[in-house]
């Protein structure tokens, strides 16, 4: 028994797209949806256009061909990069981005409780480690407040505890109500995790 109230559409949904770098096609025939709650891992080898697909849902790209709807505003992309100014201490980049989004302080610390900053938090950022830099780049995507994440190798560099609090932070915005599509090449331990796996192009 329903109450007779439509089920609301997909916020990403991807139907049967082609994507296209350099001139060549690296993603093909791609299909999937993306739903309050949902938790995607991307998988595939170097090459095989995680990076690129990440970068559509995103907007950044068109899809060669095959329909694309994007959330436009509700997304956020975490790129392999980790777009943190170096000159700037942990606590400067957390506020620009506070200042940015127009985060709430409740929210600001709780980014920098569950990612564990609080030990580098006044230390410029070009004197941090990977796995450090990597923790401050994940405050930033919760710090927007955006519903979904769009992670590329997340957790790239990061020490086993640290992993395992960005495993939990994940988890958790998807239990919320939020949603995540994770670029991986690590076996991340997410329980219930749907995958989608792109073969090499070459």
């Amino acid at each position: 028994m329903t109450d007779g109230t439509k089920p609301s559409a997909p916020a990403v949904e991807a139907r049967d797209i082609s994507l296209r770098r350099g001139g060549r096609t690296i993603v093909a025939g791609v299909t999937f949806a993306v739903n309050p709650g949902d938790l995607y891992l991307l998988h595939g080898p170097n090459g095989s256009g995680k990076t690129t697909l990440l970068r559509a849902l995103a907007g950044f790209s068109r899809p060669a061909c095959g329909s694309l709807k994007r959330a436009v505003g509700r997304t956020i992309l975490l790129g392999y990069a980790d777009a943190v100014k170096a000159a700037f201490t942990a606590k400067e980049n957390i506020d620009f981005w506070g200042a940015l989004y127009g985060a709430a302080p409740a929210t600001v610390e709780r980014a920098i409780s569950q990612l564990r900053i609080f030990p580098f938090l006044n230390q410029r950022t070009g004197t941090l480690s990977s796995g450090q830099r990597r923790r401050l780049a994940l405050c930033r995507v919760v710090i927007s407040r955006r519903p979904i994440w769009l992670l590329d190798e997340p957790t790239a560099g990061m020490d086993a505890a640290s992993v395992a609090a960005a495993v939990d932070l994940i988890a958790g915005h998807c239990r919320s109500g939020g949603s995540a599509v994770v670029a991986t090449h690590e076996a991340l331990p997410f329980a219930g995790a749907r995958t989608i796996t792109l073969a090499d192009a070459a």
